[in-house]
């Protein structure tokens, strides 16, 4: 708490009077995290069609990946150290968020299949492939398994059209 006051410019008591601890804090610029992912793909989710849509929210989405992979990391690495009490408070403000970005997704696959550009005819399993292939390679990226992410087209391609090359 000290680190972070003396970068704020404020007391640590100062930062006491806005937030009672760590877990406090630590949920406050989670959701400010979250709303700033919101502000990046919102004008995703107003493209017209479905092959504009999922470029631009996979594009979007890879943005705001690249411009906050530090504190991405810093989530992923060290939410094992975290207390089991708070890791319950944070498991469950995570999950919201990943129930609301699930169903931007499936009204993205919802549009794709009233305009019959995708085959399959279940929404809810296409989400969860599309965001399955999105959120493993940022995770492999975050893990240093990987530098750098696919292009948000080489996602989009690889979830449209696979990745066979055929004959």
């Amino acid at each position: 708490m000290r680190d972070i006051a003396a970068e704020a410019g404020m007391s640590v008591g100062g930062v006491y009077q806005f937030f009672s601890g760590k877990d406090d804090l630590y949920l406050a610029v989670l959701e400010d995290v979250w709303d700033a992912y919101q502000t990046a793909v919102g004008p995703a989710l107003a493209e017209t069609g479905f092959d504009a849509r999922i470029r631009a929210f996979t594009r979007a989405s890879g943005a705001f990946f690249a411009e906050r992979r530090a504190f991405l990391s810093v989530y992923i690495t060290e939410r094992s150290r975290f207390t089991a009490a708070f890791h319950d408070r944070l498991a469950q403000v995570v999950e919201r968020h990943k129930r609301a970005r699930r169903r931007q997704v499936t009204e993205i696959m919802k549009l794709g299949m009233a305009e019959g550009v995708l085959r399959e005819r279940d929404p809810e399993m296409l989400a969860s492939a599309y965001l399955g292939l999105v959120s493993q390679c940022h995770t492999d990226a975050l893990a240093a398994r990987r530098a750098a992410l696919p292009s948000p087209d080489a996602l989009v391609s690889m979830f449209c059209h696979g990745v066979v090359h055929r004959a």
